[in-house]
């Protein structure tokens, strides 16, 4: 989520942004009702949202799934105002202490009555139950927000409430038992900031900064080939890649559609699709509001046009450090991308169509992730997948999709621009191998 600034908009732009996003609706909803108890089924960007316009709030979420539910408590578990539960869907043993039923259980289970809430934010599971539910459970002049609410099975409990609106655009319906007057000038409220790229030279800088900081980030490149994936689960262009629609699910959740923390090197700001670069920038602004793109092709710039300044990248981000590197065969037994990357270990897959044996390395990866500092990856379109697995499951790392630089160095001449620069070999060679 992009960080929140007053933005005049013109009606066009504020059209487009509305499709895009609800945030600036639960924004809105929490700036206007100044909310001192929250409920909310599905803990994630909305929660962020809640903690960042309504500061005060008690905030109590439930997740049903696991994992995510150990990455919420990660997030927000340590936040004075924030109780993340886990619930399972079921009701077990005929007892309703599941997620849908878990508020109004809790409260009988005390014997201090139904907490009361100012807002409820419906976005997981079980939604029609889960508003069943709020309708018990919401203060007088409360407001409950469900997301996703085009659906129309959910419509019936929309409707029950005595005022209700319900923005298509947004995919969002707002109800309360008061009418709905605060909604009247959403239009002229907050709106995020836009979309904006970044530069090679500033993506370059960024990275740096990121690799220093020992924080953990995502790295991710998307290309023409990824566009086609996303769009065609049956691309198979020039018989490079398998029919796996199942892969292009994970590219396209890949692309942070999910996990917005997720660093994507996009074609916007490179050099190489020109010809894909509006329809890719489309797509990145059609999943977020105010996120930094990096150029795609910054590495691979910095290679061709400033060698030392290549050098001294990888020598600042990388040596010194623990390094696990996750690649074709061919480039992972290679002395000068070993050196470069200052590799510890590696985990070695197929150099074509890695992701056909992505899953058998997964548990591979995932257990000698906690030993390294950084985790380079060069595996074409099963970097992105990789990338999003480990995201998903939690495994926190500093993780960069180094792209074709590493055939590059391996001198695998499979792209024009590594035949190109094919002299540039040797200088790297004195570089790193001296």
């Amino acid at each position: 989520m992009g960080q929140y600034e007053r933005k005049t908009m013109t009606p066009d732009e504020l059209h487009r942004w509305r499709w895009r996003s609800f945030e600036g609706l639960l924004a809105h909803v929490c700036k206007a009702k100044g909310p001192r108890d929250v409920l909310e089924w599905g803990p994630g960007r909305s929660t962020k949202v809640i903690l960042a316009s309504s500061p005060e709030a008690r905030v109590l979420t439930i997740e049903h799934d696991e994992k995510w539910f150990r990455k919420a408590q990660s997030e927000f578990g340590t936040h004075p105002n924030v109780e993340v539960c886990h619930r399972v869907l079921s009701m077990k043993g005929g007892r309703s202490t599941g997620y849908a039923n878990y508020p109004v259980w809790r409260a009988m289970e005390d014997g201090r009555g139904l907490r009361r809430y100012d807002l409820v934010f419906v976005d997981g599971r079980s939604r029609f139950d889960c508003l069943v539910a709020a309708r018990m459970l919401l203060r007088p002049g409360g407001v409950v927000l469900l997301h996703d609410a085009h659906r129309g099975n959910y419509m019936p409990a929309v409707e029950s409430f005595p005022h209700h609106r319900v923005y298509k655009d947004l995919r969002t319906a707002v109800m309360s038992d008061e009418p709905l007057d605060f909604l009247d000038g959403f239009a002229d409220g907050e709106c995020p900031v836009r979309n904006r790229v970044l530069s090679d030279d500033d993506t370059v800088a960024d990275l740096r900064r990121r690799f220093a900081s020992g924080e953990p980030f995502s790295y991710l490149r998307f290309g023409d080939a990824d566009l086609f994936f996303i769009e065609n689960p049956n691309f198979d262009k020039n018989r490079r890649h398998d029919r796996n629609p199942a892969m292009a699910r994970e590219l396209g959740a890949a692309f942070a559609v999910e996990h917005p923390d997720y660093l994507i090197g996009c074609v916007a700001g490179g050099k190489v699709f020109r010809s894909k670069e509006d329809h890719l920038r489309s797509i990145a602004e059609k999943y977020h509001v105010g996120k930094t793109y990096h150029s795609a092709v910054a590495l691979q710039v910095l290679y061709m046009r400033d060698p030392e300044g290549f050098v001294t990248f990888c020598k600042d981000c990388f040596w010194g450090r623990r390094v696990l590197f996750v690649g074709g065969f061919s480039v992972a037994r290679d002395v000068l991308v070993r050196k470069a990357f200052h590799v510890v270990a590696t985990i070695e897959l197929p150099d074509r169509n890695a992701y056909r044996s992505l899953d058998a390395k997964m548990t591979q990866v995932e257990k000698n992730i906690p030993k390294f500092d950084v985790v380079v990856s060069a595996l074409g379109q099963a970097t992105r997948v990789l990338g999003h697995r480990l995201w998903k499951d939690g495994l926190r790392t500093q993780y960069f999709d180094v792209g074709s630089v590493v055939d590059a160095l391996a001198d695998r001449r499979l792209r024009s621009w590594i035949k190109k620069v094919a002299e540039l070999r040797p200088k790297y060679e004195r570089a790193f191998l001296k």
